[in-house]
């Protein structure tokens, strides 16, 4: 009966349960311990769990970790096939008032990006990640967050996602004006991109 409640809680958060939800469920820290010890539980860090089986990948993790979160960046670039180079660490767009613990932890990398609310979203498309979801920006969004951010990118990266966007014959180059206005770069990329598109 146990365990299956705790199934049920976990199918409804990619595969993964926290602490609280075992705590309403009127299972404390000796019930959490043994249902560790029994192979039961797998602890992947303070206050959160999943259940054994069915080998995660690291994105899948990822996006059970971070289901509100956004690839962005790198992982984004990446994603779209902007850059061969898989990132060193996962490129996460989250709201500006997420816990900062949240990201305490040793694998997987991850670096995240804090975002007004309202900024957050513009853009995101949902991803599924393995038998997990989350988000990623699209093309434009990226491309965007690269103009913003220029002087913090690696300068060879950053020419390949220009290059890359500019030649991508998928491009919306309306939706990228349209985003470079909501995120106040528009005469950047009218500057950097308006003689391509």
């Amino acid at each position: 009966m146990e365990l299956e409640k705790i199934r049920q809680a976990a199918e409804k958060n990619n595969g993964f349960i926290r602490t609280y939800e075992l705590r309403e469920m009127k299972i404390d820290y000796r019930g959490v311990q043994r249902l560790i010890r029994d192979g039961e539980l797998i602890k992947i860090k303070n206050g959160l769990y999943k259940l054994p089986g069915g080998d995660s990948s690291e994105e899948e993790l990822v996006a059970g970790l971070f289901p509100d979160g956004v690839l962005c960046m790198e992982s984004a670039l990446y994603y779209h096939g902007y850059t061969s180079l898989p990132p060193l660490k996962w490129n996460i767009a989250v709201d500006k008032d997420t816990s900062k613990s949240r990201f305490d932890i040793g694998y997987p990398f991850v670096k995240p990006f804090y975002y007004e609310r309202d900024q957050l979203m513009i853009g995101a498309v949902p991803l599924q990640m393995g038998s997990a979801r989350m988000y990623v920006y699209d093309k434009e969004r990226t491309i965007c967050d690269c103009l913003k951010f220029e002087n913090k990118m690696d300068r060879s990266l950053y020419n390949q996602a220009i290059r890359a966007y500019i030649d991508d014959p998928d491009k919306n180059a309306p939706l990228l004006f349209e985003y470079a206005m909501k995120r106040r770069i528009y005469k950047k990329a009218k500057n950097i991109l308006g003689v391509w598109l």
